[in-house]
């Protein structure tokens, strides 16, 4: 399978070390107010910047490692890196870092929304920073904002866990699920640095898009179509990610295999919005242009893709009814999915859309069966039997036309 990089004892110290990771084009200012202010206590920067002086870069983590090189191309958008206590602290800080009339710039919403969707987003990245979850959330900063940028995208990931056991990204991906439900299945694992360099890719993403194109959730009173919104964008960032794979591994390993694969089952927990392994095998295959290297037609690339060949919202309907006849068949249960989408009734379900689901899943479930996984009940990270789709079940519900439900694990 795909290779498993031992990351060196130095870069363990450094992400121990350094409880938040802070990313950004411009060196000058880094971590002070405009204007000369003070230095804001736990912003230091990760890794100095330029090109040809970047010594802080050899003792960092991959994660970081990553950041900079989008950093380096984005000079009007800063990345914000958030985990561990000192990251759950940050989060707390973050509005008035942010400044005065900041705004969250993943959902569309009205002006007098904007402090209430502030507020509720921080909510979720602590959520995130405390449960380990990746995540992204774009920012557009203030009058007076310590960022001197005028967009900031806060990512949460922390690396510690996947130094500690080789597992993690399996364990964070599949413990818990439907079809795996005590982790100790027949399961080979994916490798944890291609995990965190897919993971970083597929969460950049999601700031670049509604960087370039806008609010990427549009308003609306329509829980299906809200629903039917995040699998694009899931669609969208896993479609980016894979070409972002491709530069550095061509052909597709046996990484990007095992993930299509692990999102393939993702339909036994009815998680539908993560159900993209058809995009992953076709985004692997997808024309040289897609790789080009300017970011903006990188993140258009992805967006073609998903509108060729993802189903439109009505067949999106469909396969959410095909899937809850098939978990129902199986001895399952499908009424966390009416309360996604609010009660709203499902066209019939279809036997030969039924029957092609179930032969993706076990199709995909043949591509994971290998190596052992670890019993996960032995994972810090992790209370057994926990779901990773169920972790954020307390996560704050807001108006649905400016918030959805909270995004799960890589969201």
């Amino acid at each position: 399978m795909g290779r498993h990089t031992r990351i060196t004892n130095r870069g363990r110290a450094a992400v121990i070390a350094a409880t938040v990771g802070l990313l950004w084009a411009a060196t000058p200012g880094l971590g002070q107010d405009r204007g000369g202010k003070r230095p804001v206590a736990g912003l230091a920067p990760a890794a100095q910047l330029d090109a040809h002086d970047r010594p802080a870069l050899a003792a960092a983590d991959p994660v970081d490692r990553h950041l900079a090189d989008y950093a380096r191309q984005l000079p009007e958008m800063g990345l914000l890196r958030l985990y561990g206590r000192r990251g759950v602290d940050l989060v707390r800080e973050l509005p008035a870092l942010l400044g005065e009339d900041a705004r969250n710039a993943d959902y569309e919403h009205d002006a007098h929304s904007r402090s209430t969707l502030i507020d509720l987003q921080m909510q979720r990245i602590e959520t995130m920073v405390r449960d380990g979850l990746p995540s992204s959330t774009l920012f557009e900063t203030g009058a007076g904002s310590t960022f001197d940028h005028p967009y900031l995208c806060v990512i949460t990931l922390d690396t510690v866990p996947f130094l500690r056991d080789p597992a993690h990204a399996t364990r964070l991906m599949l413990s818990g699920s439907a079809g795996y439900p005590h982790g100790g299945d027949d399961v080979e694992l994916i490798g944890n640095e291609d995990f965190l360099r897919f993971t970083v890719d597929h969460e950049v993403f999601h700031c670049l898009d509604a960087y370039f194109n806008g609010p990427p959730m549009r308003r609306t009173h329509d829980a299906l179509q809200s629903h039917y919104q995040g699998f694009v964008n899931e669609a969208r960032a896993d479609a980016f990610a894979t070409r972002a794979f491709m530069r550095k591994q061509a052909p597709p390993g046996r990484f990007l295999m095992r993930f299509a694969a692990i999102r393939a089952v993702s339909l036994l927990d009815l998680d539908l919005q993560h159900w993209t392994g058809e995009v992953i095998r076709r985004a692997a295959d997808a024309r040289p242009e897609f790789g080009a290297p300017d970011l903006a037609l990188q993140v258009e690339a992805g967006r073609a893709l998903v509108a060729e060949i993802g189903p439109s919202a009505d067949r999106y309907a469909g396969r959410l009814a095909d899937a809850a006849r098939l978990v129902e068949s199986l001895g399952g249960d499908s009424g966390h999915l009416l309360l996604d989408i609010e009660g709203q009734r499902l066209p019939r379900p279809d036997d030969a859309g039924v029957a092609a689901l179930l032969h993706e899943v076990r199709r995909a479930q043949d591509v994971l069966a290998a190596a052992s996984l670890p019993d996960n009940r032995r994972s810090p990270a992790r209370s057994p039997g926990v779901a990773p789709a169920l972790l954020q079940a307390d996560a704050p519900r807001v108006p649905l036309d400016i918030y959805y439900r909270a995004r799960n694990r890589l969201e």
